[in-house]
């Protein structure tokens, strides 16, 4: 038994046809054959049943090899097609073979039908190895994607230019283009200056060093800032040679954010009773100091030693006294007899700047204020919000004196208002913005700290900013520092909007 061939032959003559049947079986195989004349024909049998091999007459009265060519490839099948005819010059044979037949073969010499056959045979196992291993490709590369496509996390390769070759969906969503459109961009176009050089910094010591690194940065989404933990590794060729970069990096904001405020909430836990308790054992003997410094002032000689000495006595005292009262507030930030009321941001940003004006002014401080009269009330205690603003003005006038003891152009501290949406929500978002010497990145998440000051220590009790933190955070909001040691100072108050049912 020979090894079983379907083999659909296009021919006129059942006499030549024979002769092939013949010759396929010394061959060794065991034909399994239709024979056609027509076009009609053809097709029909195409469809019918598969088929090993289509061996075809180049000349009959109703139909010819190329046509049958043709017919094979409107069927969309890959299947070997040999020519077996009398002589056909050579030009013919050419264009057979240009337009996709695997062979011809002379029917006065059919002794070379098989080894053609065969060869035929093999070549389009090989076709057909080569496509599924591409449809398998293909499958894998569609499956890869769909994953790629499907993780939250962002995902880019940039070449040793660090330039964008291709990015994730979800990366391409948070920088407002199509995946392929980001293919010869760079940060620039996507970032903030500062940021993008950062980031670009970041490429380039992965690059140079050739090892992977994972960190913590700042990454800016619709205009929102957020912590990000990212993933650079070096990308190499077959050579070892490194050709770009990739990274994958996912928003961490939340889970450092809780993390932080935990760490912070047991800290101020103990250090509140401490304050508390300390503030109330100094309060009473120190306001004894005061008046009786004061009753020596008053009876002290006019430009005597002892009215001198008493001056000195008082001020201290009265600077013990703020100490004291910070501590209090400090350790009872929502402890007030005021309620919250409606307020409006820009009433109690304009009286803040009357009583800073004088101070600002002497020390040649400009002020660009941009807080428009329209924003939407937000329900809160106006004489805390007012002591945020004071203490946030405080940090920004020196931080501009450290940088500009003199008058300076830009010695300025620039103050924004606006509305913003966080979690679906209305806020109102007061940054105030200083050019000054900036906070050092690795205290920034410090400053908060109650006690932790870098000012000198009669310049300062490191109180501010942990007592404006406690009070921005009970009234529902959130107090965000941005720096950049020696550039700027970026200090922003966001409270909530009055909600709208509240207001009618």
């Amino acid at each position: 038994m020979g090894k079983p061939l379907r083999v659909l032959i296009v021919d006129d003559s059942l006499y030549d046809v024979d002769l092939v049947l013949c010759e396929l079986r010394r061959g060794g195989y065991d034909p399994i054959f239709e024979r056609v004349e027509t076009a009609s024909a053809m097709k029909m049998e195409l469809e019918k049943q598969a088929w090993d091999v289509i061996l075809s007459e180049h000349s009959m009265p109703f139909f010819s090899g190329i046509g049958a060519l043709i017919q094979l490839q409107l069927s969309k099948m890959d299947l070997p097609f040999i020519i077996i005819s009398g002589v056909i010059s050579g030009d013919v044979v050419v264009e057979y073979m240009k337009a996709g037949v695997q062979d011809y073969v002379r029917k006065n010499n059919l002794t070379s039908l098989v080894a053609s056959l065969e060869r035929a045979l093999s070549e389009a196992e090989e076709r057909m190895n080569q496509r599924q291993a591409e449809e398998l490709l293909r499958m894998n590369e569609s499956r890869y994607r769909l994953l790629l496509e499907n993780l939250p996390q962002r995902i880019f390769y940039k070449d040793k230019n660090l330039m964008y070759v291709s990015c994730n969906e979800s990366l391409a969503k948070d920088l407002h283009v199509r995946p392929d459109e980001i293919y010869g961009k760079t940060d620039y176009e996507f970032f903030p200056k500062e940021l993008a050089e950062k980031y670009r910094a970041g490429d380039k010591r992965v690059i140079e060093s050739g090892q992977a690194e994972d960190r913590e940065e700042k990454y800016i989404k619709d205009g929102q800032e957020l912590i990000i933990r990212m993933v650079k590794t070096p990308m190499k060729d077959e050579k070892g040679d490194i050709i770009g970069i990739s990274g994958i990096f996912w928003d961490i904001t939340e889970k450092v954010l809780l993390s932080r405020e935990a760490e912070r909430s047991r800290h101020l836990a103990s250090l509140g009773e401490l304050a508390a308790g300390v503030a109330h054992e100094i309060n009473n003997p120190i306001n004894g100091i005061i008046n009786c410094a004061q009753i020596l002032f008053n009876e002290s000689n006019e430009g005597s030693s002892e009215q001198d000495l008493a001056r000195r006595i008082i001020k201290e005292g009265d600077r013990v006294a703020d100490i004291v009262h910070s501590l209090l507030s400090f350790s009872r930030p929502s402890d007030t007899k005021e309620k919250k009321n409606d307020v409006c941001m820009h009433t109690i940003l304009s009286d803040t700047l009357i009583l800073t004006k004088a101070q600002l002014q002497k020390e040649g401080i400009q002020i660009k204020a941009n807080i428009p009269k329209n924003l939407p009330k937000i329900v809160a205690n106006p004489h805390q919000i007012q002591q945020v603003f004071l203490n946030t003005i405080s940090n920004a006038r020196y931080a501009l004196n450290q940088k500009y003891p003199k008058i300076h152009d830009n010695k300025i501290l620039e103050i924004l208002g606006e509305e913003i949406m966080l979690n679906n929500y209305p806020y109102v978002k007061i940054t105030f913005y200083d050019h000054g010497i900036g906070i050092p990145a690795h205290i920034v998440h410090k400053v908060m700290d109650p006690f932790f000051t870098t000012k000198p220590r009669d310049k300062g009790t490191g109180l501010g900013l942990s007592v404006s933190h406690g009070i921005v955070a009970a009234h529902g909001g959130k107090f965000i520092i941005d720096s950049v040691e020696g550039e700027f100072a970026k200090f922003s108050v966001v409270l909530p909007v009055k909600p709208v049912a509240d207001s009618l």
